[in-house]
């Protein structure tokens, strides 16, 4: 049974058989770093949705003869993919890849138009109804950097800027020239790109290097006959002997046309709000240096970011890119004092925000005026952009908020700030009541868990393990009957309520001490002062011991290890690497 025609718009990436009745709408070449050329092609079905394909390197010769603008085809088997191009030449979500089993049949279909454009409007361009988005950027060669740059409207009677780069100002200026004097002029740029006036850069039409199709004055075409027709008589007559051209070696783009180019210009304040890796430009200040666990410079490649080591007697990187060695300062924990002129001055900066290392990464920075201020114009709103909060990676603010009933004094635990613990702290409490009593004779993985207050009468649970334990239970075990207990944990952790788990105090692996009923020490002999009379007497007789072989955690414990355990929404809230046990 032959497979049914599918309607583009119903393409996705479910399957990669799909069959589809086109016709070529338009068809270039792109030619890739490597300088490697793949054919782009774009696809229109009877409904006029299109979808845009691909044509990789190793197939072009295959298709090529194959393929025609205008030309209808039934086409099936394609890699179906994600339409991630920077510019899209269609607003189809996906993308079809041909394949080595992409089967192309020549086929009358005269139900697709040959020449549909789908217009899109100057008022609506105005109105910023459109996706700015649109076609992929090659490279252009040099030699052929020209720009022309002029007015254009339509029946709505709304000038935009238009400019055109490369051959297509070429075109655009040999006809103009060539047409004699007083000549108006109606344009159709196919596949065109719209960039949003942006800083001091008005909204402005341009063609894109590699997609995009110049038609000038063909009245054979129904949309320029009819706004010829339309503005004939309020078109201006041009004349080609005024126009002033200007020669020049430079680029299309400007130093600061490069400077944003594919960056998020935002402040500080919307950097730390980001949740995926993104290249920003923004103004910042230089406060101070911090010296880490590496120099101010590395030996990095010529050709990209990564760093380079020495293989097969070369300087290569990663990618086997070959640099020479380097050249100047050659010692990278040698900080230029010439560095320290940088400091409380105002930059405006291209960096990389990273936040899942909370790094903002710079790649470079500019320190005229002209450059902050335009930075600075095209934020968003200064006024908004100040009251946007700046949420901190560190779980130190968060270690405030913990309660902390018991008498504690602080020493701050750098070890524990990525931890759901709080920094090691002294408690001292007195017994109230013993919960449990976990003796593993494996590796001296014992437990003992009981309550204890202080002076403001607040019951909270302390479990103390290991040799810990032993000590202890040895000192609970041999004092008799009817003893109350004062216990002091110098650098004890205090872990916060989580789940179905109550706020606990215990002891670290390393660095706790515990003393128990010595009345010389201070805290102990003021607590116990305080509350002899209310702390209960506590018989060792009574004592269960539970003995086991186990491990001192459950395997539950283990699963939750070190993990905040929150629902996926939370969860796609964090901002901060932690291992997570999900609610589901």
């Amino acid at each position: 049974m032959a497979r049914p025609i599918e309607f583009v718009m119903d393409i996705n990436d479910s399957k990669d058989l799909g069959k589809i009745a086109v016709r070529c709408r338009h068809l270039w070449t792109v030619r890739s770093l490597s300088n490697k050329e793949h054919l782009e092609l774009i696809l229109v079905d009877s409904k006029l949705d299109m979808i845009q394909a691909i044509v990789p390197s190793h197939l072009v010769s295959k298709y090529v003869g194959d393929l025609a603008v205008g030309a209808s085809y039934i086409m099936h088997n394609f890699k179906v993919s994600n339409n991630d191009f920077s510019f899209k030449s269609t607003t189809h979500g996906y993308k079809l890849v041909f394949c080595g089993s992409t089967y192309v049949k020549k086929t009358e279909l005269p139900e697709i138009p040959i020449d549909y454009f789908n217009i899109l409007g100057l008022a609506s361009i105005a109105d910023g109804k459109f996706q700015p988005n649109v076609l992929v950027d090659s490279d252009n060669s040099d030699n052929n950097k020209s720009k022309f740059v002029f007015m254009i409207t339509d029946m709505s009677k709304i000038v935009v800027q238009c400019t055109l780069w490369g051959n297509f100002a070429l075109q655009f200026y040999e006809y103009y020239k060539n047409h004699g004097e007083d000549v108006n002029i109606v344009v159709l740029l196919q596949n065109a790109r719209i960039k949003v006036a942006q800083g001091g850069f008005p909204l402005n039409v341009s063609n894109a290097w590699s997609g995009t199709k110049l038609i000038i004055n063909d009245i054979s075409n129904v949309e320029i006959k009819k706004l010829k027709d339309s503005l004939n008589a309020e078109l201006p007559k041009l004349s080609s002997s005024s126009l002033q051209v200007e020669t020049t070696q430079t680029s299309q783009y400007s130093d600061f046309d490069k400077f944003i180019w594919k960056a998020e210009v935002i402040s500080l304040a919307e950097i730390a709000m980001l949740k995926q890796e993104t290249t920003c430009v923004t103004i910042a200040k230089l406060e101070k240096f911090e010296v880490g666990n590496s120099g101010w410079y590395y030996d990095g490649c010529a050709e990209c970011t990564k760093s380079v080591a020495v293989k097969d007697g070369k300087l290569k990187c990663y990618a086997n890119h070959i640099s020479s060695e380097p050249a100047g300062e050659d010692n990278p924990l040698e900080f230029p004092f010439g560095l320290d002129a940088m400091l409380k001055k105002e930059l405006a900066i291209r960096a990389v925000f990273q936040p899942k290392f909370n790094r903002l990464s710079v790649i470079s920075f500019k320190d005229d005026e002209d450059s902050r201020k335009k930075v600075k114009d095209t934020f968003k709103s200064h006024e908004d952009v100040s009251k946007i909060p700046i949420l901190l990676s560190s779980s130190q603010d968060d270690m405030k908020s913990l309660s902390e009933p018991l008498s504690v004094s602080a020493d701050f635990d750098p070890n524990a700030t990525n931890s759901v613990m709080t920094p090691c702290k002294h408690v001292v409490g007195g017994v109230i009541e013993i919960l449990q009593t976990q003796i593993n004779s494996d590796n001296n993985k014992s437990k003992f868990v009981f309550m204890i207050t202080d002076m403001s009468k607040i019951a909270v649970q302390c479990t103390l393990w290991g040799n810990f334990e032993l000590q202890f239970y040895e000192y609970y075990k041999n004092h008799g009957e009817d003893v109350n207990i004062v216990v002091l944990l110098q650098n004890a952790k205090i872990k916060a309520a989580q789940g179905g788990f109550p706020l606990n105090v215990s002891n670290a692996w390393s660095g706790t001490k515990l003393i128990i009923n010595d009345i010389s020490n201070v805290e102990i002999k003021k607590l116990k002062d305080s509350l002899n009379a209310e702390l209960p007497k506590l018989s060792s007789s009574s004592l269960q011991v539970e003995t086991t072989q186990t491990s001192q955690y459950s395997n539950f414990d283990k699963f939750i290890w070190k993990a905040e355990v929150i629902s996926l929404a939370e969860i796609a809230m964090l901002k901060q690497v932690c291992r997570l046990h999900m609610k589901l």
